[in-house]
């Protein structure tokens, strides 16, 4: 699954056109050779970040807390690891994520994550605008 994700994500990156890889940082799909290759390739970047820091929650017997998940994104897209960098300082509690039921709720992107990739996507929107109005005023 993992070849053909990243067969994918270089086909994207080929013909111009973004791609996210998101795996939990721990995952064996950092180790796959596609991917390995994908992280050595021009306009790549790897960032790491701490979910606990982008809204991530989970429950124990304590009650409700920050859950740290560490997860680790490939991409070519160049304003995502400028937001998705954020890593934990250790201010506060961890759940664990501990069985199937906490596992299938943390796949869900929490609030804040989803939040720092629409700030993502609107730097590069605004950068593509701004250098559009460019050269319409150069070709003038």
């Amino acid at each position: 699954m993992m070849r053909f994700t990243s067969e994918l994500c270089r086909l994207q990156h080929q013909a111009g056109r973004h791609f996210v890889l998101e795996q939990p940082q721990s995952s064996r799909a950092w180790n796959v050779e596609s991917v390995i290759e994908m992280t050595s390739r021009k306009s790549v970047w790897k960032t790491t970040f701490h979910q606990c820091m982008n809204g991530l929650e989970a429950r124990d017997k304590l009650g409700s807390a920050p859950a740290y998940k560490p997860t680790s994104v490939l991409t070519n897209h160049i304003a995502l690891p400028e937001v998705l960098h954020t890593k934990c300082a250790g201010g506060h509690r961890h759940v664990q994520l501990v069985g199937k039921q906490a596992c299938s709720r943390a796949a869900v992107y929490p609030p804040g994550l989803c939040a720092a990739m629409v700030k993502g996507v609107q730097v590069i929107q605004k950068k593509r605008d701004e250098y559009k109005t460019a050269l319409e005023k150069a070709s003038e």
